[in-house]
């Protein structure tokens, strides 16, 4: 299920709970973030390996064409860029393929993952990050609906994450996640 559906869905109290929810997203009123958040993401900005230079500062992204997720955290990232240089997409899949096909100059994506696909798919040496890469690290929340029989557990869910980040629980579970080859 898309990110965007998934917020829908958390917010109409279809799911109870949400990981990886981004402090910058377009949050329902059913929808509470625990704190504090148990991660953070960097955005990368990804390109043809030989086309590096194609972005050397900010100001280069609104030169050339760019896919993103629409709201994903890379949405504020591309406040200043006008619309006619930005190509939604749905998925990471979707992003690579149009770049592939030459239909984009570059995409952003959250750098852990994207490397892992990349991987997984032998385009390590055909996409590569640009030389500019955007400086922000976005906070990553797990989210729940204010209506879920878990909201009573709101204050135990909350030291429970509190917990995971002190012992490392949640870095550890993301390292490993992304050196395993799947």
């Amino acid at each position: 299920m898309p990110y965007a559906r998934r917020l829908i869905e958390l917010d109409e109290g279809s799911i109870n709970m949400m990981v990886g929810v981004s402090g910058t997203a377009p949050i329902g009123s059913h929808t509470i973030l625990l704190r504090p958040a148990y991660d953070n993401l960097s955005i990368g900005l990804f390109v043809l390996t030989g086309n590096e230079s194609l972005f050397t500062e900010a100001d280069d992204m609104c030169k050339h064409l760019l896919s993103l997720t629409r709201h994903a955290n890379s949405d504020a990232i591309l406040s200043e860029i006008p619309a006619a240089h930005i190509v939604p997409a749905r998925s990471l899949e979707q992003k690579i393929e149009m770049l592939l096909k030459g239909r984009i100059d570059g995409f952003l994506h959250v750098t852990q993952s994207t490397e892992l696909r990349l991987k997984e798919l032998g385009y390590t040496n055909t996409i590569t990050q640009a030389a500019y890469q955007p400086p922000e690290v976005y906070k990553q929340y797990i989210a729940i609906n204010n209506h879920s029989w878990l909201y009573a557990h709101k204050a135990e869910l909350e030291a429970i994450i509190a917990n995971g980040i002190a012992t490392g629980a949640f870095q550890t579970i993301r390292r490993n996640y992304y050196a395993d080859t799947h």
